[in-house]
């Protein structure tokens, strides 16, 4: 197997976790990329690598897929609860909102 050479890739089990995490909260990709420190074209980047199939990102977008259905069920049981707060449904409101925008 040919070496690679260049950089290494900033594509590790530990920004994929924090990634998920805060995907899973409903962060927009860009704050959940910054977060996790990585900038956002280097996220978008790893979706295009995966998209076109290869292997090594794969796993990578697997994950944002799961996180961000998380997000969004979470944000739909705020939208369904009734709580004390009413700036509650309006906060997940507006998160869901930033997700399903055309």
């Amino acid at each position: 197997m040919p070496k690679k050479v260049g950089r290494p890739s900033k594509l590790t089990p530990e920004i994929i976790e924090r990634l998920h995490e805060n995907l899973s909260l409903g962060m927009a990709y860009k704050h959940a990329a910054q977060e996790a420190g990585i900038c956002y074209n280097t996220f978008n980047d790893w979706v295009k690598k995966a998209e076109a199939g290869e292997q090594e990102y794969l796993e990578f977008l697997e994950s944002v897929h799961k996180a961000v259905t998380k997000g969004v069920r979470t944000n739909f049981q705020r939208l369904n609860i009734e709580t004390d707060d009413p700036d509650n449904w309006r906060a997940a409101k507006s998160v869901l909102e930033m997700h399903h925008h055309k």
